[in-house]
């Protein structure tokens, strides 16, 4: 968003940095590993990831 649009939305820069609902709930439920899943190392990274 540059200068511009918040003048034109009339949002406090403050209000630009605040998450909303969905970004914390995604932060709970990665701190809570809820859907997270691990690689020992890089080959298992790439085949979770189909590479």
């Amino acid at each position: 968003m540059t200068k511009s649009d918040v003048v034109r939305a009339r949002v406090s820069p403050a209000e630009l940095l605040k998450p909303n609902a969905k970004t914390l709930k995604a932060i709970r439920d990665l701190e809570a590993c809820v859907g997270v899943n691990r690689a020992s190392n890089i080959d298992e990274l790439k085949a979770d990831l189909g590479w």
